[in-house]
C-alpha cells in the first residue's frame, strides 16, 4: 500500500523531531521514515562521512540484532550476512554520502535549505527481510528532486540504512 504525506505532515513530523532532546534513529511507525531522511540531507553539509554514517542503522547494531533474532531473517540473508565485514558496510554508506555531496554541488544545492513536498513508501519482504521502501520529494530554488529512502525494521521498529538515487524531477509529486 503506497502512502502519501504532504508538506504539512512532513514540517510537524519534523518540528517534532527537532525539538526532541536528540534525535533517534528508532523510528516507531514509516510515517517517520521520511521525517528523518529529510533531517539528515537538511544537516548533510555540516555532517562527516562519520556522523553520516551514526545516523544509519550500524553495522554493530544490525549484528547484534540479527545475532538475537534470527529466526527473523530468511536463509539467504543469514549467509550473505556471514561475508559481510564492516568495512564493506560502511563502503556503501560512504559511496552515498560522497554521491549525495557532488549530486548537491552539481545542482548548487544548500542543503539546509530545501523544502519537504512528500514522501511516498510502500513495504518490502526480500529475503525474509522487512523493510520499507519511499521517496522522498523535496524542492529548492522552486525546481524539485527526490531521493529513495530505504528502512529496516527490527522488531516492531524502523531504522533508515539508504538514502540514494538523487534525481531531479519534471513535476514534483501531488501532495
Amino acid at each position: 500500500m503506497k502512502k502519501i504525506y504532504s508538506i504539512f505532515t512532513l514540517l510537524i513530523m519534523t518540528a517534532i523531531i527537532l525539538t526532541s532532546c536528540q534525535q533517534s534513529k528508532k523510528l516507531a511507525s514509516s510515517d517517520e521514515i521520511g521525517t528523518y531522511a529529510f533531517n539528515v540531507l537538511t544537516n548533510l553539509e555540516s555532517l562527516s562521512e562519520n556522523e553520516y554514517i551514526n545516523r544509519f542503522y550500524t553495522f554493530e547494531e544490525l549484528k547484534s540484532y540479527v545475532l538475537a533474532h534470527p529466526d527473523e531473517f530468511g536463509k539467504e540473508f543469514l549467509e550473505n550476512y556471514k561475508v559481510i565485514t564492516k568495512k564493506d558496510f560502511n563502503s556503501r554508506l560512504i559511496a552515498d554520502y560522497n554521491k549525495l555531496q557532488q549530486e548537491g554541488t552539481t545542482f548548487q544545492i544548500d542543503w539546509s535549505e530545501i523544502e519537504p513536498v512528500n514522501y511516498q513508501y510502500w513495504p518490502r519482504a526480500t529475503n525474509g527481510v522487512q523493510s520499507m521502501k519511499g521517496d522522498l520529494f523535496f524542492t529548492h530554488n522552486k525546481k524539485a528532486y527526490k531521493v529513495t529512502v530505504t528502512a529496516f525494521k527490527a522488531g516492531t521498529d524502523f531504522y533508515v540504512t539508504k538514502i540514494n538515487d538523487f534525481s531531479a524531477v519534471k513535476e514534483q509529486a501531488k501532495k
